[in-house]
Formats: C-alpha cells, sequence, structure tokens
C-alpha cells in the first residue's frame, strides 16, 4: 500500500506536549484509528525535528518519526499501548473459552512500577476496546478513563501491593473450578506433574461477599506464596509475569479440574496426589522450591 492509497486525513497539530502527544500516537496504534496522517511543525516543549508519520487503516505505523525516540516517558507510553491490546486479547479469550459470562471476571496488568490498567466495572469483557481500559493508581484512584475500574479493584491492588513480581491478574469465573468450591473439593494440584511444577498449590480462600473488603482480606494470607488461589463460590484468581502467563495459569487450572473431575467419576474417589518423594524428585529435576 502507498501514501497515496492511504487516502489519509490531515491533523494539523500545534502548540503540543511532547508527552501528550506520543500518549496520543500510541493509542492511535493500540485502537486501529484508520487513515491519519499527523504534522508536527510548532514548537513543542522539547528539542525534536519536525515530524511527519503516517498511520495506516491498520492503525501501524507506515514512516518512522525523523527524530530519535523519546527516552523514559516515551517508552512507558509504547508499553502502554501494547499492554492495552494484549489485555483486549487476554479479554477476548476469556469469553471465547467459557472461562467468564456477561459481565463476570475482571483483568489487570501493571502499567510501570506505579499503575496499572484495569478493565471498566460492568462491561462484557469480550466487548471491550483499548480505550475502555482504565489507568489507575495504586491507591486504586482512576489517572485516565471514563468509567469506573471493576469493583473487585481492591484484590488486584493487594496483589501488586504484595507481590512486586505480579505484573499481571486475572480474576475470572471458570465453571469447572468454581464447581469444586461449591461442592467443597480441593484443587489436588499434586496429582498432576505440569500442574504442580508451573503453578503449584492451589488453596481456596474461604467465601467473601463480592465486591467488599472481605475478598481481599480472605485471600491476604494466601497471595505471597501461591500463583493461583480458588475463590469460594466467586471463580479463581491467578498471578503473572505478564498477561499471558496469567491467563495460561487460569487456562492450564481449568484444564486440569475437567481431568481430576473425570478421575473422580472413573475411579470413585478423589486423585491420588503425587507422594512426597515424587513430588521432591519433580523439584530438583525442575529447579523448583518445593
Amino acid at each position: 500500500m502507498t501514501i497515496s492509497d492511504a487516502r489519509p486525513v490531515l491533523h494539523p497539530v500545534r502548540e503540543c506536549d511532547a508527552g501528550a502527544f506520543f500518549r496520543f500516537f500510541t493509542l492511535c496504534h493500540a485502537t486501529g484509528a484508520p487513515n491519519i496522517l499527523i504534522t508536527l511543525s510548532a514548537k513543542i516543549a522539547c528539542p525534536l525535528s519536525p515530524l511527519f508519520c503516517i498511520l495506516l487503516s491498520t492503525g501501524r505505523p507506515c514512516g518512522a518519526p525523523l527524530f530519535p525516540p523519546p527516552t523514559t516517558n516515551g517508552i512507558a507510553v509504547q508499553k502502554e499501548s501494547d499492554l492495552r491490546v494484549e489485555l483486549i486479547d487476554i479479554c477476548r479469550k476469556l469469553a471465547a473459552k467459557g472461562l467468564i459470562a456477561a459481565t463476570d471476571g475482571n483483568v489487570s496488568c501493571r502499567v510501570g512500577e506505579d499503575r496499572l490498567l484495569i478493565t471498566p466495572s460492568g462491561t462484557a469483557k469480550g466487548d471491550l476496546r483499548a480505550v475502555d481500559l482504565l489507568l489507575a493508581d495504586l491507591d486504586g484512584q482512576v489517572v485516565a478513563g471514563a468509567t469506573r475500574p471493576s469493583s473487585e479493584i481492591r484484590m488486584h491492588l493487594l496483589a501488586y501491593r504484595m507481590r512486586p513480581d505480579v505484573r499481571a491478574v486475572v480474576h475470572a469465573h471458570p465453571p469447572m473450578l468454581t464447581a469444586f468450591t461449591l461442592a467443597g473439593v480441593p484443587f489436588t494440584a499434586e496429582a498432576l506433574p505440569e500442574v504442580w511444577l508451573t503453578i503449584g498449590r492451589t488453596p481456596t480462600a474461604p467465601y467473601a461477599t463480592p465486591s467488599t473488603d472481605e475478598v481481599p482480606d480472605s485471600i491476604a494470607g494466601l497471595v505471597q506464596d501461591h500463583q493461583a488461589i480458588l475463590l469460594e463460590r466467586h471463580g479463581s484468581l491467578t498471578f503473572g509475569n505478564n498477561l499471558r502467563e496469567a491467563y495460561l495459569r487460569l487456562e492450564k487450572l481449568e484444564h486440569a479440574a475437567h481431568t481430576l473431575f473425570f478421575a473422580r467419576l472413573l475411579a470413585g474417589r478423589p486423585a491420588s496426589p503425587l507422594p512426597g518423594p515424587a513430588l521432591e524428585k519433580l523439584a530438583r529435576a525442575f529447579g523448583r522450591k518445593n
């Protein structure tokens, strides 16, 4: 595709703060804004050359800026753009896999060290767009966005405060895992080597009234030492170093729950966990702390 094929629309940008401009640029990139030609030739708040940049109908840049990329601020903006796209992809996977229904669930990820992106309250996650996500601080105050964050933001904030290594949190309502909590059946991660190695023990937190402080209180003693927690009558909570890891942990747990359920039907009893020596051997072989 050539520039003439794209038929861009001209939007002159006058007095403009560089950070604001790059935020607009990357948001267009994330949301697939069609046929935008941006021309920056006026003075801005840093010593940059004139910029001519094309965004085609794909929302992808078709030409590099005519100046070196910005430093810290610019990197953070680009990262937020990419995270918005990835978070939306995770929401759509949750809906497509039946791990949430209607307006259930919520997803968040860190942006830098003191901000997070989170899904808005009362929305169907599969219908969200990148621009719908909210940027909040670690006190839960919305920094950017026009709606309210998920009512379960408290447990996300707790995880980020307690675990600097956690970069993403997924709360969903997977049917089989939730059924385990309703039936009072513990999830035996120790029965399946892959689950034990990649996720580890997965406890069930006691019932807490949704959308209240009872929820973070119920998981406070479990967050530090676990990568996943089941919430009695309320689904699951998985953590990760990134969005993909937090999502895949949920997918693996729900798949394993089906396996454990079928094993119980076939054997007439719960699946037996691997014995201690077998778990220790796995831990040594794969460098995992037992």
